[in-house]
């Protein structure tokens, strides 16, 4: 970084707090301050992308604290956490062109981000049963480590599009997991389902030329392995004890 005349940002401070404060030269003071913000501060027109918005925020936080030269972390707790970002930026002791690209290359990435709709889509129907259903996914996987829990159905869906907004994963990693996540939700509902038709999972070994022959009856009928088997029980079952053709069995 080039350093003017008066060294540090630190340095720069004090002299127009001292200005300022003593009020020796008023008018030249504020003309100082304000050549300084012109020399270092993003317009506002350039930041106007940073709204009020929880997903955008969280993401922005995350993407600053990697970079070493914003040092808005430092400042007041209190501030909300917009003004807090836009203070970082304002203050990081770097050339204000190279601020300008940073913030326009910030910009891309989360446009690029918004773009992405695959879980809006997803979650068209059952919007909060499915986000919490991928948020405690994404726990199990420990994946939400440092990430903001929810506290309510109104913020989980954004809590869980933020713990991927804030990771190192691919666009194409993402997709996987979403599609985890997915198959995991399908199986999820199915046992519900299975649960609700009083319906029990039942585990058994089957020799793979048994196992090959179901698999070939399920697909050419169209129906699930675990209904071909259910079919062919109950159709067994009535053959040998209600079928004229047989005498009748005590049961």
């Amino acid at each position: 970084m080039q350093e003017d005349r008066f060294g540090t940002l630190f340095s720069r401070r004090e002299h127009i707090g001292s200005q300022l404060l003593t009020l020796l030269n008023p008018h030249a003071a504020k003309a100082e301050l304000m050549g300084e913000m012109r020399s270092h501060i993003v317009p506002s027109g350039e930041l106007d992308w940073i709204q009020d918005d929880s997903r955008l925020l969280t993401w922005l936080e995350w993407r600053l604290s990697k970079e070493s030269i914003y040092s808005g972390f430092h400042l007041p707790a209190q501030l909300p956490l917009k003004d807090r970002l836009i203070a970082a930026i304002d203050t990081a002791e770097t050339d204000l062109q190279l601020k300008k690209a940073t913030m326009a290359q910030l910009r891309g990435e989360w446009s690029t981000l918004l773009a992405d709709k695959s879980w809006e889509i997803w979650c068209q129907e059952s919007k909060t049963e499915k986000a919490w259903f991928a948020w405690t996914w994404l726990n199990r996987q420990k994946m939400a480590w440092g990430r903001k829990a929810p506290t309510s159905d109104n913020d989980v869906f954004t809590c869980v599009l933020s713990a991927f907004d804030c990771s190192n994963y691919t666009t194409k990693e993402k997709a996987y997991f979403l599609e985890k996540i997915k198959r995991g939700w399908s199986q999820h509902k199915y046992q519900e389902k299975q649960k609700k038709e009083g319906k029990k999972q039942y585990n058994f070994s089957l020799n793979q030329d048994t196992n090959e022959k179901i698999h070939r009856l399920s697909e050419e009928l169209g129906v699930h392995r675990n209904q071909l088997i259910q079919l062919l029980v109950d159709g067994e079952f009535k053959e040998r004890y209600y079928s004229s053709k047989h005498p009748p069995h005590n049961i």
